[in-house]
């Protein structure tokens, strides 16, 4: 009997997901002109805080950790090239990323052209830290493409309370008061 509800349970846990992957995931990835006519209609909610472009890098590898820090002053000193001479033993990834979302020790002060004091990740025991290239000090609009993963989110919460509406309109919730009632009082969810 467990397993057999169990089944079911899976059963119907895997067409849930079938059918929000076809009405909703699916259709907001795929519907651009759908979002950016949200995006348009929604800017105010798209930001960027104080912000900069930087260059997370990660390494198990202290030795490398502390070379960069020595060889990042250097005129020339190329990053990329760097990474690539240490052969997966170091990863960099850049981008622009909220102050707040910055891997930093607490207090850093954040300037162009800085290099952060290593962190460790307690997680993985990788040592984590950035390379400053742009400060963004004031809040900002996000374009599109800066929003987008927000905004496909917020248009996939938006097609699924519309599609919630409709079935709710075709198909409406009737209880039965008398069945209800009728019901051990420990047995409701």
């Amino acid at each position: 009997k467990e397993f057999a509800a169990q089944l079911n349970e899976f059963r119907d846990g895997n067409l849930l997901f079938e059918i929000m992957q076809k009405k909703i995931w699916d259709v907001a990835a795929d519907d651009t002109a759908g979002l950016r006519k949200y995006y348009a209609a929604n800017t105010s909610k798209y930001w960027w805080s104080s912000s900069a472009d930087v260059v997370v890098f990660t390494t198990s590898d202290e030795t490398i950790a502390e070379l960069m820090a020595r060889e990042l002053p250097s005129a020339g000193f190329d990053w990329r090239k760097f990474v690539q001479e240490h052969n997966g033993a170091l990863q960099a990834d850049s981008g622009r990323f909220e102050l707040d979302q910055l891997p930093v020790p607490e207090g850093t002060k954040l300037i162009p052209s800085a290099l952060t004091a290593p962190m460790r990740n307690e997680i993985d025991n990788n040592l984590v830290f950035c390379l400053v290239l742009r400060m963004y000090p004031e809040k900002e609009q996000r374009s599109f493409s800066d929003a987008r993963g927000f905004v496909i989110n917020d248009y996939q919460n938006f097609l699924e309370d519309q599609w919630i509406n409709t079935l709710r309109k075709k198909y409406p919730v009737k209880i039965n008061e008398a069945v209800l009632r009728s019901l051990p009082q420990g047995e409701i969810k």
